[in-house]
């Protein structure tokens, strides 16, 4: 099992729907400062029992990126630099994730390539290239509701749910 996490709303604290915050995303060090969310803070836990990848979009900007690093091994140290996918906002996280693993374009995902995200788009793509998604919810995201087979809003919800996947 591979499982590929999001960055913003995921493993740090950035409330996108707050306009103040879209509008200072583009002043240096902001990205730098985002405080890890509780999830991030547990998974080292998740490690133990899978592979896996950080794959975040970034604005286009010229620290943004060096910045996400930056978080990322001051938080999360013990990721290798090799499983973080940094992509431009825009761009498609399956498409990023078969180029960085080496896939043919037109392959589908292995079902037990997992993303863990808070953003709906990218979930339905990854279901849609065969991967298996999970709903990070928050206060913002599930207003209407949604039909992810697989969603949590705490640590223990999620491990429940991988080690349900890692027995199928």
């Amino acid at each position: 099992m591979k499982i590929f996490f999001d960055m913003d709303d995921t493993l740090a604290k950035f409330d996108c729907h707050k306009i103040e915050n879209l509008e200072k995303m583009y002043n240096k060090h902001f990205f730098l400062n985002l405080k890890p969310t509780a999830l991030a803070k547990h998974l080292s836990t998740i490690k133990a029992t899978a592979d896996f990848y950080i794959v975040s979009a970034c604005p286009i900007s010229d620290y943004v990126k060096e910045e996400k690093m930056m978080s990322i091994k001051r938080y999360l140290p013990y990721i290798d630099t090799s499983h973080i996918i940094l992509i431009n906002v825009g761009e498609n996280k399956v498409t990023a994730v078969k180029i960085h693993l080496g896939y043919d374009l037109e392959d589908l995902l292995p079902t037990n390539y997992v993303l863990i995200d808070d953003y709906s788009e990218n979930l339905y793509t990854w279901e849609q290239n065969n991967g298996t998604a999970i709903k990070v919810v928050t206060k913002h995201n599930n207003k209407k509701g949604n039909t992810y087979k697989y969603k949590f809003t705490k640590f223990t919800t999620l491990m429940k749910i991988i080690n349900q996947l890692k027995r199928n």
